[in-house]
Protein backbone atom coordinates (compact mmCIF):
# COMPACT_ATOMS: atom_id res chain seq x y z
CA UNK A 1 0.00 0.00 0.00
CA UNK A 2 2.85 2.37 0.82
CA UNK A 3 4.45 1.70 -2.59
CA UNK A 4 1.10 2.34 -4.27
CA UNK A 5 0.72 5.67 -2.45
CA UNK A 6 4.26 6.72 -3.47
CA UNK A 7 3.58 5.83 -7.10
CA UNK A 8 0.28 7.70 -6.97
CA UNK A 9 1.97 10.82 -5.60
CA UNK A 10 4.68 10.65 -8.29
CA UNK A 11 2.06 10.23 -11.02
CA UNK A 12 0.08 13.18 -9.71
CA UNK A 13 3.21 15.34 -9.55
CA UNK A 14 4.25 14.30 -13.06
CA UNK A 15 0.80 15.08 -14.40
CA UNK A 16 0.86 18.43 -12.65
CA UNK A 17 4.23 19.33 -14.19
CA UNK A 18 3.07 18.29 -17.67
CA UNK A 19 -0.10 20.36 -17.47
CA UNK A 20 1.67 23.45 -16.12
CA UNK A 21 4.40 23.26 -18.77
CA UNK A 22 2.04 22.64 -21.71
CA UNK A 23 -0.50 25.33 -20.84
CA UNK A 24 1.65 28.41 -21.71
CA UNK A 25 2.65 26.79 -25.01
CA UNK A 26 -0.99 26.21 -25.90
CA UNK A 27 -1.94 29.76 -24.96
CA UNK A 28 0.79 31.17 -27.23
CA UNK A 29 -0.13 28.79 -30.04
CA UNK A 30 -3.81 29.70 -29.99
CA UNK A 31 -2.96 33.39 -29.67
CA UNK A 32 -1.04 33.07 -32.96
CA UNK A 33 -3.52 30.80 -34.70
CA UNK A 34 -6.76 32.56 -33.74
CA UNK A 35 -6.33 35.07 -36.59
CA UNK A 36 -5.78 32.37 -39.21
CA UNK A 37 -9.14 30.63 -39.62
CA UNK A 38 -12.49 29.76 -38.08
CA UNK A 39 -11.22 26.20 -37.51
CA UNK A 40 -8.63 27.37 -35.02
CA UNK A 41 -11.27 29.43 -33.23
CA UNK A 42 -13.33 26.28 -32.80
CA UNK A 43 -10.24 24.45 -31.56
CA UNK A 44 -9.78 27.18 -28.98
CA UNK A 45 -13.43 26.96 -27.92
CA UNK A 46 -13.31 23.17 -27.57
CA UNK A 47 -9.81 22.60 -26.19
CA UNK A 48 -8.96 25.65 -24.08
CA UNK A 49 -11.86 25.45 -21.56
CA UNK A 50 -11.20 21.73 -21.13
CA UNK A 51 -7.47 22.29 -20.57
CA UNK A 52 -8.12 25.14 -18.14
CA UNK A 53 -10.62 23.02 -16.19
CA UNK A 54 -8.25 20.04 -16.03
CA UNK A 55 -5.37 22.29 -14.97
CA UNK A 56 -7.51 23.96 -12.33
CA UNK A 57 -8.64 20.57 -10.99
CA UNK A 58 -5.14 19.04 -10.87
CA UNK A 59 -3.56 22.08 -9.23
CA UNK A 60 -6.39 22.46 -6.74
CA UNK A 61 -6.49 18.76 -5.84
CA UNK A 62 -2.71 18.37 -5.45
CA UNK A 63 -2.06 21.59 -3.55
CA UNK A 64 -4.99 20.95 -1.22
CA UNK A 65 -3.53 17.57 -0.26
CA UNK A 66 -0.21 19.00 0.93
CA UNK A 67 -1.01 22.28 2.69
CA UNK A 68 -2.40 23.06 6.11
CA UNK A 69 -4.04 26.42 5.27
CA UNK A 70 -6.78 24.84 3.17
CA UNK A 71 -9.23 27.73 3.55
CA UNK A 72 -6.88 30.15 1.82
CA UNK A 73 -6.30 27.71 -1.05
CA UNK A 74 -10.04 27.15 -1.48
CA UNK A 75 -10.70 30.90 -1.62
CA UNK A 76 -7.84 31.42 -4.08
CA UNK A 77 -8.96 28.68 -6.46
CA UNK A 78 -12.56 29.80 -6.15
CA UNK A 79 -11.53 33.24 -7.40
CA UNK A 80 -9.45 31.67 -10.18
CA UNK A 81 -12.50 29.67 -11.25
CA UNK A 82 -14.47 32.90 -11.62
CA UNK A 83 -12.10 34.46 -14.16
CA UNK A 84 -10.01 31.73 -15.80
CA UNK A 85 -12.37 31.16 -18.76
CA UNK A 86 -13.21 34.81 -19.46
CA UNK A 87 -10.50 35.24 -22.15
CA UNK A 88 -11.85 32.24 -24.08
CA UNK A 89 -15.39 33.59 -23.69
CA UNK A 90 -14.49 37.02 -25.09
CA UNK A 91 -11.84 36.15 -27.70
CA UNK A 92 -13.35 32.96 -29.13
CA UNK A 93 -17.07 32.67 -28.37
CA UNK A 94 -17.66 36.41 -28.36
CA UNK A 95 -16.33 36.77 -31.92
CA UNK A 96 -18.61 34.13 -33.45
CA UNK A 97 -21.13 35.43 -35.99
CA UNK A 98 -23.05 32.26 -36.89
CA UNK A 99 -26.08 31.75 -34.63
CA UNK A 100 -25.80 27.94 -34.61
CA UNK A 101 -22.12 28.18 -33.72
CA UNK A 102 -22.98 30.55 -30.90
CA UNK A 103 -25.59 28.12 -29.60
CA UNK A 104 -23.26 25.10 -29.64
CA UNK A 105 -20.30 27.01 -28.20
CA UNK A 106 -22.33 28.49 -25.33
CA UNK A 107 -23.79 25.11 -24.31
CA UNK A 108 -20.39 23.39 -24.50
CA UNK A 109 -18.70 26.19 -22.55
CA UNK A 110 -21.22 25.97 -19.70
CA UNK A 111 -21.01 22.17 -19.60
CA UNK A 112 -17.22 22.27 -19.24
CA UNK A 113 -17.50 24.86 -16.47
CA UNK A 114 -19.69 22.47 -14.50
CA UNK A 115 -16.80 19.98 -14.36
CA UNK A 116 -15.47 21.98 -11.41
CA UNK A 117 -18.06 20.20 -9.25
CA UNK A 118 -16.03 16.99 -9.61
CA UNK A 119 -13.60 18.23 -6.95
CA UNK A 120 -14.05 16.37 -3.66
CA UNK A 121 -14.43 18.71 -0.69
CA UNK A 122 -16.01 18.33 2.72
CA UNK A 123 -19.62 19.56 2.40
CA UNK A 124 -19.28 22.41 4.85
CA UNK A 125 -18.71 26.16 4.91
CA UNK A 126 -17.10 27.79 1.91
CA UNK A 127 -16.30 24.38 0.38
CA UNK A 128 -19.93 24.05 -0.67
CA UNK A 129 -19.67 27.14 -2.87
CA UNK A 130 -17.34 25.18 -5.16
CA UNK A 131 -18.57 21.59 -4.78
CA UNK A 132 -22.20 22.61 -5.36
CA UNK A 133 -21.29 24.35 -8.60
CA UNK A 134 -22.39 27.78 -7.37
CA UNK A 135 -19.00 29.36 -8.11
CA UNK A 136 -19.10 27.82 -11.58
CA UNK A 137 -22.58 29.28 -12.01
CA UNK A 138 -21.35 32.76 -11.09
CA UNK A 139 -18.41 32.29 -13.48
CA UNK A 140 -20.85 31.33 -16.24
CA UNK A 141 -22.93 34.43 -15.49
CA UNK A 142 -19.91 36.74 -15.71
CA UNK A 143 -18.82 35.09 -18.96
CA UNK A 144 -22.36 35.32 -20.37
CA UNK A 145 -22.51 39.07 -19.78
CA UNK A 146 -19.22 39.56 -21.64
CA UNK A 147 -20.24 37.21 -24.46
CA UNK A 148 -23.58 38.98 -24.86
CA UNK A 149 -21.80 42.34 -25.05
CA UNK A 150 -19.49 41.00 -27.77
CA UNK A 151 -22.57 39.78 -29.67
CA UNK A 152 -23.99 43.30 -29.59
CA UNK A 153 -26.39 42.97 -26.66
CA UNK A 154 -26.48 44.93 -23.41
CA UNK A 155 -27.89 43.69 -20.12
CA UNK A 156 -31.14 45.63 -19.69
CA UNK A 157 -33.94 43.81 -17.83
CA UNK A 158 -36.57 46.28 -19.16
CA UNK A 159 -39.22 45.06 -16.74
CA UNK A 160 -41.94 47.55 -17.67
CA UNK A 161 -45.34 45.86 -17.55
CA UNK A 162 -47.25 46.34 -20.79
CA UNK A 163 -50.42 44.41 -21.60
CA UNK A 164 -50.87 43.24 -25.18
CA UNK A 165 -54.09 43.74 -27.14
CA UNK A 166 -55.16 40.12 -26.56
CA UNK A 167 -54.30 40.06 -22.85
CA UNK A 168 -56.47 37.73 -20.74
CA UNK A 169 -56.66 37.96 -16.96
CA UNK A 170 -58.18 34.48 -16.79
CA UNK A 171 -55.29 32.97 -18.76
CA UNK A 172 -52.77 34.78 -16.59
CA UNK A 173 -54.39 33.50 -13.37
CA UNK A 174 -54.58 29.94 -14.71
CA UNK A 175 -50.90 30.01 -15.73
CA UNK A 176 -49.93 31.38 -12.32
CA UNK A 177 -51.90 28.66 -10.53
CA UNK A 178 -50.39 25.98 -12.76
CA UNK A 179 -46.86 27.22 -11.98
CA UNK A 180 -47.56 27.14 -8.24
CA UNK A 181 -49.15 23.68 -8.30
CA UNK A 182 -46.46 22.23 -10.57
CA UNK A 183 -43.63 23.67 -8.46
CA UNK A 184 -45.23 22.23 -5.30
CA UNK A 185 -45.73 18.83 -6.93
CA UNK A 186 -42.23 18.69 -8.43
CA UNK A 187 -40.63 19.48 -5.07
CA UNK A 188 -42.78 17.54 -2.60
CA UNK A 189 -44.89 14.91 -4.39
CA UNK A 190 -42.82 13.19 -7.08
CA UNK A 191 -41.16 10.57 -4.85
CA UNK A 192 -44.15 8.41 -3.97
CA UNK A 193 -44.31 4.64 -4.51
CA UNK A 194 -47.64 4.72 -6.35
CA UNK A 195 -49.87 7.16 -8.21
CA UNK A 196 -51.93 8.06 -5.14
CA UNK A 197 -48.82 8.91 -3.09
CA UNK A 198 -47.31 10.83 -5.98
CA UNK A 199 -50.42 12.97 -6.43
CA UNK A 200 -51.81 13.35 -2.91
CA UNK A 201 -49.14 12.49 -0.33
CA UNK A 202 -46.49 15.21 -0.23
CA UNK A 203 -43.18 14.72 1.53
CA UNK A 204 -42.20 17.90 3.37
CA UNK A 205 -38.68 16.68 4.14
CA UNK A 206 -37.17 19.21 1.70
CA UNK A 207 -38.54 21.98 3.95
CA UNK A 208 -35.54 21.33 6.20
CA UNK A 209 -32.86 22.94 4.04
CA UNK A 210 -29.13 22.75 4.62
CA UNK A 211 -26.36 25.07 3.48
CA UNK A 212 -25.45 22.53 0.80
CA UNK A 213 -29.01 22.17 -0.51
CA UNK A 214 -29.41 25.96 -0.58
CA UNK A 215 -26.22 26.37 -2.65
CA UNK A 216 -27.26 23.59 -5.03
CA UNK A 217 -30.65 25.22 -5.56
CA UNK A 218 -29.04 28.62 -6.12
CA UNK A 219 -26.55 27.06 -8.56
CA UNK A 220 -29.39 25.56 -10.57
CA UNK A 221 -31.12 28.92 -10.84
CA UNK A 222 -28.01 30.88 -11.81
CA UNK A 223 -26.37 28.32 -14.09
CA UNK A 224 -29.39 27.03 -15.94
CA UNK A 225 -30.99 30.41 -16.56
CA UNK A 226 -27.67 31.89 -17.67
CA UNK A 227 -27.33 29.08 -20.19
CA UNK A 228 -30.85 29.68 -21.45
CA UNK A 229 -30.16 33.42 -21.70
CA UNK A 230 -27.30 32.78 -24.15
CA UNK A 231 -29.41 30.21 -25.99
CA UNK A 232 -32.22 32.73 -26.47
CA UNK A 233 -29.81 35.41 -27.70
CA UNK A 234 -28.37 33.03 -30.30
CA UNK A 235 -31.80 31.87 -31.48
CA UNK A 236 -33.46 35.28 -31.62
CA UNK A 237 -30.71 36.41 -33.99
CA UNK A 238 -30.79 33.21 -36.02
CA UNK A 239 -34.54 33.52 -36.68
CA UNK A 240 -34.64 37.33 -36.86
CA UNK A 241 -36.28 37.27 -40.31
CA UNK A 242 -39.10 34.95 -39.30
CA UNK A 243 -42.40 36.32 -38.01
CA UNK A 244 -42.50 33.33 -35.65
CA UNK A 245 -39.05 34.05 -34.21
CA UNK A 246 -40.35 34.42 -30.65
CA UNK A 247 -42.29 31.15 -30.75
CA UNK A 248 -39.38 29.29 -32.37
CA UNK A 249 -36.94 30.74 -29.85
CA UNK A 250 -39.08 29.73 -26.87
CA UNK A 251 -39.65 26.17 -28.12
CA UNK A 252 -36.10 25.46 -29.32
CA UNK A 253 -34.50 27.03 -26.24
CA UNK A 254 -36.73 24.85 -24.05
CA UNK A 255 -35.63 21.73 -25.96
CA UNK A 256 -31.94 22.69 -25.74
CA UNK A 257 -32.39 23.52 -22.06
CA UNK A 258 -33.94 20.10 -21.40
CA UNK A 259 -31.18 18.28 -23.29
CA UNK A 260 -28.50 20.13 -21.32
CA UNK A 261 -30.19 19.11 -18.06
CA UNK A 262 -30.27 15.46 -19.16
CA UNK A 263 -26.60 15.52 -20.20
CA UNK A 264 -25.46 17.25 -17.01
Amino acid sequence: MAIFNIVKVHLATAGLCIVVSILPVLVLAFNWLKKKSAVTRWLAIIIMPAILSVTWYILFHNILCYVSFKLGIIVLFGLILLVMDLPVAVVAIGQMQNWLGRLIAACYFDTVLLSSTAIELKPQGINVLISSGLMAGVAAFLAAMLIAKCWGFSFNPDLKWQKSSNWSNVTFILLLLFCIVFAFWAEFCEKGNNLVEILFKPDFGPLKPTWASFCRALEAGVFEETNRYLTILALIVGFANSKYRVQITVIVSAVVFGLCILLI
